[in-house]
This record gives structure tokens, sequence and C-alpha cells, in this order.
């Protein structure tokens, strides 16, 4: 891989910290300089305390193998610049409302992504407020707090709070730097789900809102969808490749909308065999 060049101007402005986070996104031609100082705030504080960052970033390996694979073996359906480009920062970005929402002070998105930390809860259903004493006992009560503070109930199933943050992805990245194309990517990576963020996916699949020269959820989008749960699969789940793969395929078969759909499969298809090393 070619050295990643950094600015003098960002090297002046950025801890080591920062600085990490600026060569993941230069990886993918993404200069952070054009990004909200915002943003780039809670990308570290993402990377502070999970390991969503390096999942999004090795998602993105995942996505260039599909490249090469297509480029090798259907060159007349090579992915295009625009496509790579709605993949790889559509992926980097998924995950950011996981620092809650747009609203949230520091304090309170440390709060959210400390809850998304915590990874492989048995019961979805579990209530939050009961999900902070049995994780956060020391101090529950200051937490719920903070929690209601952000005008969320307490009481809401675990299952529902997680769901939240493709919606605070929306409203985090819509509009701050994040290239247009991406913004919807990153925002219907649970599409599959029935999540639709402002409800920017139309009944035929066209995007209601203006995203560059993105105008329609088609392939890129559910590169972006499988890649997130593959990756789920094999570093939370520890799952082999075709364990992965069996259950990407289940999921796209439990999704009224999607379960016949051949792009799909063959994507799915495509990663399990760029993957077969891995297993």
């Amino acid at each position: 891989m070619d050295e990643i060049i950094i600015p003098d101007k960002l090297k002046e402005l950025s801890d080591t910290e920062s600085l990490r986070i600026i060569r993941i996104f230069a990886e993918i031609g993404l200069d952070l300089l054009k990004i909200s100082p915002a943003i780039v705030t809670r990308l570290k504080l993402l990377n502070r305390e999970t390991n969503f960052l390096e999942d999004e970033h090795r998602a993105t390996h995942y996505a260039k193998a599909v490249f090469d694979w297509y480029k090798d073996n259907q060159p007349k359906n090579e992915w295009t610049e625009t496509e790579k480009k709605i993949v790889t920062v559509g992926t980097m970005f998924s995950d950011i409302g996981k620092t809650g929402p747009r609203i949230a002070n520091e304090a309170q998105q440390e709060l959210i992504v400390q809850m998304y930390g915590i990874e492989n809860v048995e019961d979805p259903k579990m209530r939050v407020a009961d999900f902070i004493v049995k994780y956060f006992h020391d101090d529950a009560q200051e937490r719920i707090n903070m929690f209601r503070s952000l005008n969320l109930d307490d009481q809401m199933t675990m299952r529902s709070f997680w769901d939240l943050h493709v919606f605070w992805t929306y409203e985090i990245i819509i509009g701050d730097g994040v290239p247009p194309e991406a913004v919807a990517a990153a925002a219907t990576h649970h599409f599959i789900q029935g999540l639709n963020p402002q409800g920017i996916v139309g009944e035929n699949g066209k995007f209601k809102d203006k995203f560059g020269d993105n105008a329609s959820f088609d392939r890129a989008e559910k590169l972006v969808i499988l890649l997130d749960k593959y990756d789920a699969y094999r570093r939370r789940g520890g799952k082999s490749n075709l364990d992965a793969v069996t259950c990407l395929k289940g999921d796209v078969a439990r999704s009224q909308q999607f379960a016949d759909d051949t792009q799909f499969a063959e994507l799915i298809d495509v990663i399990e065999f760029t993957n077969r090393e891995q297993s």
C-alpha cells in the first residue's frame, strides 16, 4: 500500500490519536479537514472507548477485496469510483450514531458510547434502566438521569435503543462535510431490518432527497449492509467465514422486501469467496 501523506497543517493541529484517525480516512481518500470538527471529536470518542472504528476500517478492506473480485472476474460490472466512495466512506461513518444524538454534549456522548460498547448482551428485551444497573452499577442512577436528560425513555428495550444509532448517524453527518453520496449509505445500513431514517428511501428505492450523485438504494448500499453484518458476525460473534455468510443469508431471507434479491445473493457469494482463506 502506498504511504499515506498527511498535510503538515493536520500534523500541527492533531495529537497522536487524531493522527491515527486521519490516516484511516486518508486511506479511503477522505480529507478530514472538510469534515466538521464535532464529527471528528465523535470519531475520537468511538476510537477511544470501543472497537467500532476499527471494525469499520476492517470492513473497508473486505470491500476492497469485493471490488477487486469484480474487476478480475466481472469487468463489465466493475465498481465505479463513485460506488467505491459510497461504500468505503458510508461504512466508516455508519456507526457514528453510537455516540448519541446530535444534541448530546460530551458527557452524554460518552455515556451512549459506553452503553453501545457492552457487546453480546443476551436479552435484547432488557429495559435500558435494568441494563445500566447491571453493567454500570456503581453510578447507575447518575447514568440513568443523564440518559433521561436526552429526552430518552429509560424503560425502552435495549433493542429499541440499539436501533436508534441509525437515526442518530443520519442527523450527525447530514450537511456537515461528509460526502453526500455516502450519507445515505451510512444511514441505511440497517435498511433490511426496516430502519429507514427520515424515510429517505422511497417505495421505488429512489432516495427522496438529493445525495450528490447517489440517487437510489442499490448495490453500494447493499454491500455496506452486508459488510457491517459480516464483520459483526466475525469479530463480535466469533464465527467462521462460512458461518457468518450463512447468517447473512438468513438476514436477507427474513427481509420480505429482499428475500429474493439476486444482487444481495451475489454479493454474499463474493464476500464468502474473497474471505475463504480467513475461515
